[in-house]
């Protein structure tokens, strides 16, 4: 037996300065090799491959949703991401949104027609590439919903077949297809079409702008807007509202990238109306959070140690921007660079800044720039992707946390957001709780963007190592105050060499393993990562490899990678779908016989509700999510197995580190 001691620090610091936690050894191992894929979400086909010695064993199998041309053929070829929400128990489904999803069905119109045997995507055409078409190749920005009946949620901890598969290829046996273990994905059709031509007659599950109200003209939902949170209330009242937090707004960086400026919350009213041909209609509360990101062009002109960076179009440098509490810099070229001074921007001739740095961006007569928010700016966007999790009052009672919170959360059932900024897959995390009633949800306002009026956010500790909140009441900018939960990072990679990496976030309060598990990851980062922590602030765990993103390592390597040629959307360039030959029966797809030996990216491990988590009664906990990969762009029903820590747990409010001082 182990006996972890844990040595508790507390730094003193003056009292009017607040202090963050420092990270603290990880005391939830998972299990080696306990990292497993389940089943794929969608498509018709699935694929696995396994590396012996020289030789490849590839498999190409029927998917058990089969999710373009089976059960109410919607049509779903590819989709990421999946925040998840337990309907009201009455109910007993669990409801997922998906993000940018492929549509794809066999072509029978001239512009996918090959033979008459081709598949093509068949999108929203309003507002995608070949705009006035029922047709465009590639385009992404419709989202789906789907759903699992409440009488196959009890599958979801069951489902071995990968595993199975897997074995069978390793071992030389013949691959089962028995899916009788595991749960069936029901994705939701339009049956409306919201007024767009279908394909062959047929209704898709796509999910779009169309379906919500209330959007300004700026917000959407189309391509990397996305669904980044779900929960619902159950109160034990009928109707339950759903919510749903969106990112609506982009921004593009000057390399490949974006940064997202806007989430907003939405509701669903009745989610007793959510049926396998009935969308949720979703309407606009407020803002969530929002990010002023200044943008423009410059020129860049590196000359000894001075790099000038002078003004062509946008908002003329103010002096502000040289303000390191609000403003971190300024993004050119993927690079963001100290700002040493602004000259000749009030009345001058010409409009240029100054660059503190030693290796300046590449010399440039036009190029775009982004300046961006501190964690101190009013409009910092701290909260674009959203971690929701309803907390039972009995359950912060037990853990001992009552009254670390607000007065008016006391004894009640909380809700909290864990949030990632607007530096998307370069942010840390930050927190914010409320009440857990419809009425404090829907009754909140954000109309300066400065922060939600129902949430109280986490402002850091005191001396003490008591957590501080932050509201609408006790300052003017509550958002702005959140601080970060993490102050380590294990990964080491170009993208991110020891530096924040979270875009996609999910905590659960996991209720096997007494802890709270977070979850994210990509391969800025080097795939995907674990911590775990006994109170919604921490102190959080140091980070843990839950599954690495490389060519040749466990299911990374077996389900992950790109498997055709040209990195495309091509559906006659995938098993996703897969054609016979009617006559000979023989495959005519062009490229889905082998995978291409590139390594892919894991990203999005969306946990799945708390409850759906099991002990196995062997000092062991398996907990459930859904990951994304690109390529191929699918989502899997994944599996992680942790070692059940004994009663010793990690005291919160006790290891900390010097962090921001008090201020309005």
């Amino acid at each position: 037996m182990r006996l972890l001691v844990v040595v508790t620090v507390l730094i003193l610091m003056p009292r009017n300065t607040l202090c963050q936690y420092k990270d603290v050894q990880q005391d939830i191992e998972m299990v080696p090799n306990g990292f497993v894929a389940q089943q794929q979400w969608q498509g018709d086909m699935d694929q696995m491959f396994e590396p012996l010695g020289k030789t490849m064993v590839y498999l190409a199998e029927s998917t058990n949703a089969q999710a373009i041309s089976g059960m109410n053929t919607p049509g779903v070829w590819g989709q990421d991401e999946g925040p998840s929400a337990a309907l009201p128990a009455a109910d007993g489904r669990i409801l997922w949104i998906w993000g940018d999803t492929v549509t794809a069905f066999q072509g029978t119109i001239a512009a996918c027609l090959v033979g008459g045997t081709n598949w093509c995507s068949f999108q929203n055409s309003g507002y995608c590439t070949g705009s006035g078409l029922p047709v465009s190749q590639g385009c992404l920005g419709v989202d789906t919903v789907s759903f699992i009946s409440s009488a196959d949620v009890a599958n979801l901890g069951n489902c071995t077949h990968l595993q199975s598969v897997d074995d069978a290829l390793i071992s030389g046996a013949v691959p089962p297809t028995d899916y009788s273990r595991c749960a069936k994905m029901v994705y939701i059709v339009d049956l409306t079409n919201h007024g767009r031509p279908a394909h062959q007659n047929i209704p898709y599950a796509g999910f779009t702008f169309e379906h919500a109200s209330g959007l300004s003209v700026s917000e959407s939902m189309l391509a990397g807007e996305t669904a980044t949170g779900a929960f619902v209330l159950d109160n034990g009242l009928s109707p339950s509202n759903l919510y749903v937090v969106y990112t609506v707004l982009l921004q593009q960086m000057t390399s490949p990238g974006q940064y997202r400026t806007e989430s907003i919350l939405l509701t669903h009213t009745n989610t007793s109306l959510i049926t396998a041909s009935a969308m949720p209609e979703l309407v606009k509360n407020y803002t969530f959070s929002s990010a002023v990101i200044p943008t423009g062009t410059v020129s860049v002109l590196t000359s000894g140690t001075d790099t000038t960076v002078t003004w062509l179009s946008g908002p003329l440098f103010p002096t502000s921007w040289t303000d390191t509490s609000q403003w971190t810099g300024i993004e050119i070229e993927g690079g963001v660079y100290a700002i040493k001074s602004i000259t000749g921007c009030i009345g001058g001739p010409t409009c240029y800044l100054l660059l503190n740095t030693i290796s300046p961006p590449p010399n440039s007569m036009n190029t775009p720039y982004n300046t961006l928010p501190a964690d101190g700016n009013p409009n910092p966007g701290k909260f674009m992707f959203v971690a929701p999790e309803v907390l039972k009052a009995g359950t912060i009672d037990a853990l001992g946390l009552t009254n670390q919170l607000p007065t008016s959360l006391r004894h009640q059932d909380i809700l909290c957001f864990w949030g990632s900024s607007f530096n998307y897959r370069a942010s840390n995390v930050y927190l914010g709780c409320m009440l857990a009633t419809d009425a404090a949800v829907t009754g909140s306002t954000n109309p300066s963007g400065y922060g939600v009026s129902g949430i109280y956010y986490f402002a850091g500790v005191d001396v003490t190592g008591a957590p501080v909140w932050q509201d609408q009441v006790s300052t003017s900018y509550p958002e702005a105050a959140a601080v970060p939960l993490l102050s380590s990072w294990t990964h080491n990679t170009p993208a991110s060499p020891g530096t924040p990496c979270v875009g996609e976030v999910s905590v659960r309060w996991i209720p096997p393993l007494n802890r709270f598990l977070m979850t994210y990851g990509s391969d800025n980062c080097g795939g995907l990562w674990y911590r775990t922590a006994s109170a919604p602030w921490g102190p959080w765990s140091t980070e843990s490899q839950l599954l690495w993103n490389a060519p040749s390592y466990g299911w990374s390597q077996a389900i992950i990678y790109f498997q055709n040629k040209y990195n495309s959307f091509d559906f006659n360039r995938t098993p996703a779908v897969r054609l016979l030959d009617p006559v000979t029966g023989l495959e005519i797809n062009s490229d889905n016989i082998a995978p291409y030996n590139s390594p892919g990216n894991a990203y999005g491990p969306y946990l799945l509700p708390g409850f759906t988590a099991a002990d196995n009664g062997d000092g062991t906990v398996v907990v459930l999510m859904n990951v994304s990969g690109f390529n191929p762009y699918m989502t899997w029903q994944c599996s992680a197995r942790f070692y059940k820590h004994p009663s010793v747990r990690v005291s919160p409010g006790v290891e900390v580190s010097p962090g921001v001082s008090i201020s309005d």
